[in-house]
């Protein structure tokens, strides 16, 4: 079964930066204590005589008026910290604010920056909140309103002392003064710049992303306003855009590459000294950082991969724990949060990314029938802040540390399987002659997008699996896998116990024994290696890789490919495929006998009735195509069905074989394929275009 998954190819974060001039720490002054008065000095009386005495002199200590408090602006308001803090769980306290959050900047020296968006009004809320003194300032920073919504893109920064706003639709960045409803505003020097992101590198500079060839590093100047400066950045070959995701520290940038042709997302370290990029090919669609490590949550096997930045093998996996999932850190984090958001729970976890060890876990209150979550979460000062989102409305939270910790919370670090010496051997000449990379026992997939798997870790199943795939390859035209693989950041083959499917999904197989799916420039086939008949299955499956490859060869050439244009034009008349693989009750369309497939064809019949290998093979043309080519790689050793010699299944594998040759450099002229042997040599693909006219098949199928 083939399910594919496709992402949009920009993903533009809307980010706020903001500094202004700086709301000073309130501090309550004391008023200096009313003197007492003065006393007489003691003296003790003469034995004889009494002399004269004189009265000395006192002198008043020298007082001053107490100095008034200072007048704070209409805009501050200052709390106690019992007003300020309001208890939502153990440890666990949310902030008075004056308006519902959704954004949130770095903190610096205990202040940060909220964010609100109102759209309606064309403006954003904001407030700086002073953590340590319980002070909120507050203002209404309004957006140009161009009629196309563009007002609601803004990020926000602090940025020594000051807080900045990254306004997008200005295309430009403004230190907030006091009143955080203005201040000064630098627009971007080059009117092709437009930036959609910006990353904080220190103190006062922004690393912008754009569409441009370069990059800008955005400087705050002594007087409030910005100097723009351009990084030339080169993209690695076979990508096309590199943005700035993070800055890992001074001169050493996570990046993400970006290929418009093959949609393939890929992480990497960018060096300023040099201007090279260190490719980390991840799981997802870029990796995070967390204490100058690179961070990548891998979908397939559950884990948390760290890396070196200088290295690209990890260093340490950690098991994510059940129902958990990663919270990526927006600038470079102090921990590891995992977040729990299922079945009306809400709930925290704090891991040392340097040990791997957890060392603290909250849970959070979650409305009855109701939802909630966790994001933006920032470290500070050894206690965590983040906005939580219950009941239709978020709040600020901070959440304490636990000092008593003993960073011994029920976790092991996961250990890695090699499996078998003589199945690791085997799975090494795998990736040394196909560049294959398999994964098997508890190594292999565990979860994945419509399905789930059981691992299986029988030595002895693995070893004919791995003795199966490698007899596939080796019956391939030399060069033939390096080419597909050459198309993905890595295809991944997972060896694996029963596959089991998402409930009530209909695209989802209710009894499948293997799938392949591409996420993220990465191509996975899994295979349920308890089954039999895994040798058709072995083809059957890589069918479906083969095809989506020649997609993929397709978007980097401008030769006409054929791409199996044609298909539809060798079914009969008005047939239409299901486009859906199970019935109304769950059940896989395997059977339906309607006279069109070879399902219970028997010797005697008339071959050149059919059309179909079985009822699967109406399900979508992707799996007639799988099914026709399952038979026709495996013939070397199982004799082709009978009706593979009537007329529509004959010109339904000619085809197939025309379209592969068409679309792999590595299938020469003199190359006879396992798959080509015992076609009519004449049903070449100029014949095909030649007998099947594409363009007035399309025009009548129009009309109809």
């Amino acid at each position: 079964m083939k399910q594919r998954i496709g992402y949009t190819a920009a993903l533009l974060a809307l980010l706020v930066a903001l500094t202004g001039c700086s709301i000073p720490h309130i501090r309550r002054i004391e008023p200096v204590p009313e003197p007492t008065g003065t006393e007489l000095p003691e003296t003790e009386p003469p034995e004889t005589e009494t002399p004269e005495t004189e009265t000395p002199e006192t002198e008043m200590p020298e007082t001053e008026a107490p100095e008034p408090e200072p007048a704070l602006p209409d805009n501050v308001r200052v709390y106690t910290e019992e007003e300020f803090y309001t208890p939502l769980a153990e440890r666990v306290m949310t902030m008075n604010l004056p308006f519902v959050p959704e954004t949130m900047s770095n903190i610096e020296d205990g202040r940060v920056l909220i964010g609100s968006t109102r759209e309606d009004l064309a403006r954003a809320d904001l407030a700086l909140v002073d953590l340590e003194t319980c002070t909120v300032a507050i203002g209404q920073y309004p957006f140009s309103d161009d009629g196309d919504g563009m007002y609601a893109g803004y990020s926000l920064f602090l940025m020594n002392g000051q807080p900045v706003l990254f306004d997008i639709s200005r295309t430009s960045l403004c230190v907030l003064d006091e009143s955080l409803s203005g201040g000064i505003l630098t627009r971007f020097p080059d009117e092709d710049l437009w930036a959609y992101g910006a990353e904080l590198i220190d103190g006062d500079r922004l690393i912008l992303s754009d569409n441009l060839p370069e990059l800008w590093c955005a400087t705050l100047t002594e007087d409030g306003t910005f100097a723009f400066d351009p990084i030339p950045l080169t993209a690695p070959a076979g990508y096309d855009n590199i943005d700035v995701t993070d800055v890992i520290r001074e001169g050493l940038y996570l990046v993400t590459c970006f290929s418009n042709d093959t949609y393939d997302y890929c992480s990497g370290v960018y060096r300023l000294s040099d201007g090279t990029v260190l490719l980390f090919h991840g799981t997802t669609l870029g990796m995070s950082v967390c204490r100058g490590c690179l961070v990548d949550s891998d979908y397939r096997t559950g884990e948390v991969h760290l890396y070196d930045p200088a290295r690209p093998e990890s260093y340490l996996s950690i098991a994510m724990p059940e129902s958990c999932y990663l919270s990526y850190p927006d600038g470079n984090a102090e921990y590891l949060y995992f977040l729990n958001d299922t079945d009306g729970n809400s709930s925290i976890l704090r891991y040392d990314p340097e040990s791997g060890l957890r060392l603290d876990e909250i849970s959070l209150p979650v409305p009855e029938d109701g939802y909630a979550y966790v994001y933006g979460i920032r470290d500070w000062d050894g206690d965590a802040y983040f906005l939580y989102y219950q009941d239709g409305e978020s709040s600020l939270c901070r959440w304490e540390a636990d000092e008593e910790s003993d960073g011994r919370i029920g976790f092991d670090l996961l250990e890695r399987e090699n499996g078998s010496g003589e199945n690791q051997a085997l799975i090494e000449e795998l990736y040394e002659k196909y560049d294959v990379t398999v994964y098997t026992g508890t190594d292999a997939v565990r979860y994945m997008v419509g399905y789930a798997v059981l691992p299986e870790t029988d030595e002895t199943l693995i070893h004919s699996a791995l003795v199966e795939l490698s007899e596939f390859f080796s019956r391939l035209p030399e060069g033939f896998m390096k080419e597909v693989v050459s198309c993905y950041s890595s295809l991944d083959i997972c060896l694996t116990g029963k596959i089991i499917p998402e409930l009530n999904n209909r695209n989802s197989i209710s009894d499948a024994t293997a799938f392949t799916t591409e996420q993220s420039g990465i191509e996975l086939a899994v295979f349920d290696i308890n089954q039999g008949g895994l040798d058709k299955t072995v083809a059957h499956e890589f069918m479906h890789v083969f095809e989506n490859t020649a997609y993929h060869l397709s978007w980097e050439t401008d030769r006409d490919f054929e791409l199996f244009a044609r298909w539809n034009m060798l079914n009969p008349p008005d047939f239409e495929y299901r486009y859906i693989y199970t019935d109304e009750d769950g059940n896989t369309y395997n059977w339906d006998d309607n006279g069109m497939n070879g399902q219970f064809w028997e010797e005697g019949k008339d071959p050149d009735a059919i059309y179909f290998v079985d009822g699967y093979s109406m399900t979508y043309p992707t799996e007639d195509m799988a099914r026709v080519f399952e038979n026709l790689a495996t013939a070397w050793k199982y004799d082709l069905p009978g009706y593979f010699a009537g007329e529509h299944m004959q010109k339904k594998a000619a085809y197939l074989a025309a379209c592969l040759r068409d679309a792999f450099s590595s299938i020469g002229d003199d190359t006879v394929c396992i798959w080509e042997e015992g076609l009519d040599p004449e049903c070449t693909l100029e014949w095909f275009r030649e007998n099947y006219d594409l363009d007035a098949w399309y025009e009548e199928h129009a009309k109809g």
